[in-house]
This record gives C-alpha cells, structure tokens and sequence, in this order.
C-alpha cells in the first residue's frame, strides 16, 4: 500500500538544530518532496524531487546531516538493500 500524498516519511534536524529535513510523499507511487526548513521562521530553503521504484516492499526512507549542517542525504531502500537511491541536498543557510 503506498503512502498517502503528504505523509512525512522522514523527517531529522541538522545537527545546529537550525533546520528540519523531509522527505514528504507525493502524488505519484515512488515520488517524494525532500526539503529542508529553517526551524525558527518555517520558510522552505531547498527542496527536490526524488523517487524510487516501487519495489518487493514499503519504502524505507533515511535523513543523515553532514557535520556542518549544509547537506542533507535521503536514501529510499526499495528492493531489500540492493540498489538504495540516494539524493543530496545542499543548503547554504
């Protein structure tokens, strides 16, 4: 059963606590919305569609910050472990 669109599927603060990464389902199977949020004014900083095949299961959607909090990686497992997606998003804030 896939996701209704707009459910949060991942969601992680940077490690400075100063923005919130997503990955928001969409309407499509298989397509999300990830984006990064300033925490204290909510305003959108980056986003990007990202997608996965449907596969053998639900997907499984991580977050990971880099130290500096500038870049935010999402990785879909679709087919067991094999062959993760995996999308980087920069932000400068």
């Amino acid at each position: 059963e896939p996701p209704i669109s707009g459910s949060v599927m991942a969601e992680r603060s940077s490690p400075d606590k100063s923005l919130l990464a997503r990955v928001i389902a969409a309407e499509a199977q298989g397509t999300y919305t990830l984006e990064v949020r300033d925490v204290r004014k909510g305003d959108v900083l980056a986003e990007r569609t990202i997608t996965a095949s449907v596969g053998y299961h639900a997907h499984i959607v991580s977050l990971t910050w880099s130290e500096d909090s500038r870049t935010v990686t999402a990785t879909i497992d679709h087919d067991f472990g094999d062959d993760n997606r995996v999308f980087d998003l920069r932000t400068d804030a």
